[in-house]
């Protein structure tokens, strides 16, 4: 059974790898013919995998992405309102389960959820309730590059087409629908919300404890339940159900003798097994069923069906019953690093008990298990976020009895109270939250200590395999042969390194951060950002979003020169994200506005990177024309970036005859009108460009103007909004590139990528 789940796991997880969905035609299924005559150790898994690629094939198709015509469209939708909405002050973020939709009174095509910003102080949105509205909307779409988040991918996992935000058009509002659970959830969560003290210190893990909805949480808290390892004990999964389940079990099973009659209608045994089921999955609703609920309750689940009729079973078998379950409901589960952990973890628990602990009492056991745990899961953890907390065996050894054995029930008591005594219910999340603060203090102190931070930059799948098989050797019975041998397997994890440009050589990466600017210039041992790309508005900047991912992807833990060209916001927007982020030994900018301890750029300054020359001129005057420009050669070959100069501080970086030609220009202003020169062209003569723009912009840039003038003299201009993050080697050997991440890295949910001249791209 184990093979054949693993088989199974491995066909659902293969149609994600793919950069389109195959026809049921194109051949995938002839290997099933094989299946008869090959041994049933080889036939049975081969048969799972490919039932397992077929069903996720036909779930992955449906419902079709919206059509590219309608993306920046105005579209009239009804539909329901499906979860819980999400209000952060200035906008309203839902999302709608579509029935219908028009646009110029004719049907078009767009199904499944649509995830809408409604701005300004809309009505109150409830869980279920139908809605009438017009909304601009958007195909999914992401920025591309090396390490990032895959913003499409999210979309796709939740089942999400489009998103886009509501239009001050009438809005119809009509009754409530369906949706009980989540319009329960809904209530209790205000009252959860009303409940509390203002003093609370933690009403977002309170919340996360009590409904599974993890909103709240900070980006602080967030960031401290990461770096120590503890992030997992605030999704509800097994230690929250079973104890729901076994309060439950234990309630039952005392009472239900003592009822007249009960016993002959059903043995107690039995009816406390249904009411451990029954309240486990009323609790599992009410947590949203995240995957690690869903894996719990069905392993609860299939071990009550083995109770109520008195047959062992192996927990193993429970554990892939699960995976099976799990994944014939939602196939992309296998796309949420959630089912990873949640199921990993269980394994790795199971392996752990299964006869390699001595007796040596619960305590023993429990710290070795927690031991185990904690390491057996740093090769997955590194795989998926590239980062993994040695503070964890610690952090967990304190927080898991805190939290599993007197956070949790205090706040299921505070639950079942809270509708018929809400004083009581406040009183008892206060002593949660209480308890929650009292041992904060201790993760905060663990977060802060780099040395308990293990980061794995972009490590290779086979390093990570290596790893897990070395550790699980490692943590095998003592008799197990060769045990030293498998520290071989753990020397890639622990001292790989990504590929670095040789001595006297540059990389170039302009990386994809929509209508703005980022650039990374690397040599052998220096590390120089250009521009870090806009503020979005709220908490979402491109320094920490997006730049500083990058960096961890490619095991760059400090920036040597941070170069801001000016003050715009496209430009400087994700200054500070950044050195928030990563350690920035210094800053020049053309203007340094609201940079700290930012130098002034100079007016003519060189230096020396490991055989690499780099050269930095200040503008002249005020906003764009202020722009620090910045020169990079390598072996004879040379960049130019001139930040958003207009014409007359092309004029004035003309009077540098040094500085041209060059080999490649980025593209000045993004491609604005008041750019790029016929006479700034003229003397710098590229042989290839790069523009920085964002997809769909409101400034119509690049200009079509502009655009002609490179075409005439024969340079051609990647995109980012087109391909991605862009990324260039200089050296001896000349220019070479551009790689392009769109076309790397694709999957069959990247389907609309916008081309140039306005088509679309897979």
């Amino acid at each position: 059974m184990i093979a054949g789940t693993l088989a199974f796991i491995a066909g659902v997880g293969a149609v994600h790898l793919l950069p389109a969905l195959p026809s049921w035609w194109s051949g995938w299924l002839l290997p099933g013919l094989l299946v008869p005559v090959l041994p049933r150790a080889i036939g049975l898994p081969l048969l799972a995998a490919l039932a397992g690629f077929g069903w996720s094939l036909w779930e992955g198709a449906t419902p079709p992405p919206m059509p590219a015509s309608l993306s920046g469209a105005d579209v009239r939708l009804v539909g329901q309102v499906d979860g819980l909405a999400e209000r952060d002050g200035r906008r309203t973020r839902f999302r709608l389960r579509v029935e219908r939709a028009t646009r110029g009174g004719r049907p078009v095509a767009v199904a499944g959820h649509v995830r809408l910003n409604w701005y300004g102080d809309p009505p109150a949105l409830h869980p279920g309730q139908r809605l009438g509205l017009t909304a601009r909307l958007e195909r999914p779409r992401r920025f591309a590059n090396p390490g990032g988040f895959d913003y499409a991918a999210w979309l796709y996992r939740e089942g999400i087409t489009a998103t886009g935000w509501v239009r001050s058009a009438p809005v119809a509002r009509y009754e409530a629908g369906a949706a009980p659970v989540d319009r329960i959830r809904a209530d209790l969560g205000s009252r959860l919300t009303a409940s509390l003290p203002p003093t609370t210190a933690h009403p977002g893990l309170v919340r996360a404890l009590a409904l599974g909805d993890r909103r709240g949480i900070t980006d602080a808290e967030w960031s401290t339940l990461l770096a120590t390892g503890t992030n997992h004990l605030v999704a509800i999964s097994g230690l929250h159900v079973g104890l729901v389940a076994g309060l439950a079990w234990g309630a039952t099973r005392r009472v239900w003798p003592r009822l007249p009659g009960a016993v002959a209608a059903l043995s107690a045994p039995r009816a406390a097994v249904l009411a451990g089921g029954v309240a486990a999955t009323a609790y599992a609703a009410l947590a949203g069923f995240a995957i690690p609920t869903q894996r719990a309750l069905v392993m609860l689940l299939i071990a009550g069906v083995l109770l109520w009729w008195y047959r062992p079973a192996r927990p193993a078998h429970g554990l892939a019953a699960a995976a099976w379950l799990v994944l014939l409901l939602d196939p992309r589960a296998v796309l949420a690093p959630g089912f990873w952990l949640s199921f990993a973890a269980v394994a790795v628990i199971l392996y752990a008990l299964d006869g390699r602990l001595r007796r040596g009492g619960p305590v023993r056991d429990a710290l070795r298990i927690q031991f185990v745990v904690s390491l057996g899961l740093v090769p997955l953890l590194v795989g998926l976020f590239g980062e993994a907390s040695l503070a964890a065996p610690v952090a967990n050894l304190v927080m898991v009895p805190l939290v599993g054995l007197a956070v949790v029930p205090l706040v299921l008591a505070g639950m079942v109270l809270l509708v018929s005594w809400p004083s009581a219910s406040a009183f008892l999340f206060g002593l949660a939250d209480g308890l929650l603060a009292t041992a904060w203090p201790m993760l905060e102190a663990l977060a802060d200590i780099p040395a308990l931070q293990f980061t794995g930059a972009a490590l290779p799948a086979v390093a990570l395999v290596a790893a897990a098989l070395g550790l699980g050797w490692l943590a095998g019975p003592r008799g197990l042969p060769g045990r030293p041998a498998a520290l071989v397997l753990l020397l890639p994890l622990l001292f790989w390194q990504p590929h670095r440009p040789e001595a006297g050589e540059v990389r170039l990466t302009i990386l994809d951060v929509g209508q703005g600017l980022a650039a990374v210039v690397r040599t052998r041992e220096h590390t120089l950002i250009y521009d870090t790309g806009p503020h979005y508005g709220g908490d979402f900047e491109a320094g920490g979003a997006i730049i500083a991912p990058y960096l961890a992807s490619r095991g760059i833990q400090r920036v040597d020169l941070l170069v801001v060209s000016h003050g715009d916001r496209d430009h400087a927007g994700g200054a500070e994200g950044l050195r928030e982020a990563v350690d920035v030994a210094r800053v020049v900018a053309g203007e340094a506005g609201d940079l700290s301890q930012a130098e002034r750029c100079p007016e003519q300054g060189r230096w020396s990177w490991d055989g690499v020359e780099l050269a930095l001129a200040a503008g002249r005057g005020e906003g764009n024309e202020a722009s620090c420009a910045l020169r990079v050669e390598a072996g004879g070959t040379s960049a130019l970036f001139t930040g958003d100069l207009g014409r007359a501080g092309e004029r004035h970086l003309l009077e540098r005859a040094d500085w041209f030609p060059v080999d490649w220009l980025l593209v000045p202003h993004h491609g604005s009108t008041t750019s790029s020169s016929s006479a700034l062209l003229e003397a710098a003569r590229p042989d290839r460009a790069a523009l920085s723009v964002g997809y769909d912009n409101r400034h119509g840039h690049p200009d079509a103007g502009v655009m002609a003038r490179y075409r005439a003299r024969g340079i051609p201009v990647a995109r980012t909004d087109r391909d991605g993050a862009l990324t260039y080697r200089l050296g001896r050997d000349g220019l070479e590139g551009p790689q392009r991440e769109r076309r790397i890295y694709r999957r069959h949910w990247h389907a609309g990528t916008p081309a140039a001249g306005g088509g679309w791209l897979w």
